[in-house]
């Protein structure tokens, strides 16, 4: 399946388009419809420093599947670049 020209440049792995739409939507979603679950795990609030690491994760989760090379989008300290 030819995505884009990236994909074809070879920067992406070639992924299905429906499942990277479920798995980013998802993944975007959780923290503000699993508040149940914080309560369960006694987590008081999804803080500012907290969304942040979240957004980390999740961006590092992303970027590790879909780049053919994701240690070049890292850093020197090995966290991902801005």
């Amino acid at each position: 399946m030819e995505n884009d020209f990236k994909s074809r440049a070879g920067e992406f792995r070639q992924i299905d388009p429906m499942n990277f739409y479920f798995s980013v939507v998802g993944a975007c979603d959780a923290p503000f419809f699993a508040r149940f679950v914080f309560d369960l795990m006694g987590v008081e609030d999804f803080d500012d420093q907290r969304r942040r690491s979240y957004i980390a994760h999740v961006t590092e989760l992303v970027l590790s599947q879909l780049l053919v090379e994701p240690e070049r989008a890292r850093g020197a300290d090995g966290g991902s670049e801005s």
